[in-house]
């Protein structure tokens, strides 16, 4: 989707949310993402979230099941939904957790910015 005030700055949404953004707009970066994040909290997930979590636990009396999720999804609803972090990949981020790329090594990992 390209919402109108991108359509105004002359930006499409690809252009906006690719890290590059950052280095030439820092604000404007992560105001767009920090923007989409108050937009998901402030939204209920679907109701297929909770069928999802229902079918992980299994049917009563069955024994424990294992489930893990991978998701493209970057809105925390896998966690918000009941699913622990530990069996959720995310595998194009989380808004809720922002971690400075780069170079990294053993000594001296990324911060990583979780929202409280």
């Amino acid at each position: 989707s390209n919402p109108p005030a991108l359509q105004r700055a002359g930006l499409t949404y690809d252009q906006i949310a690719c890290v590059d953004m950052l280095a030439k707009d820092g604000t404007l970066f992560t105001g767009f993402w920090l923007d989409a994040l108050q937009k998901y909290e402030d939204t209920s997930a679907h109701e297929g979230y909770t069928i999802l979590k229902r079918w992980s636990e299994g049917r009563p009396g069955e024994t424990e099941r294992s489930t893990f999720v991978i998701t493209s999804n970057v809105d925390g609803y896998f966690g918000r939904a009941g699913f622990q972090e530990s069996t959720v990949a995310e595998v194009h981020g989380s808004l809720a957790k922002w971690q400075c790329g780069g170079i990294p090594n053993r000594l001296s990992p990324f911060p990583r910015f979780t929202k409280p």
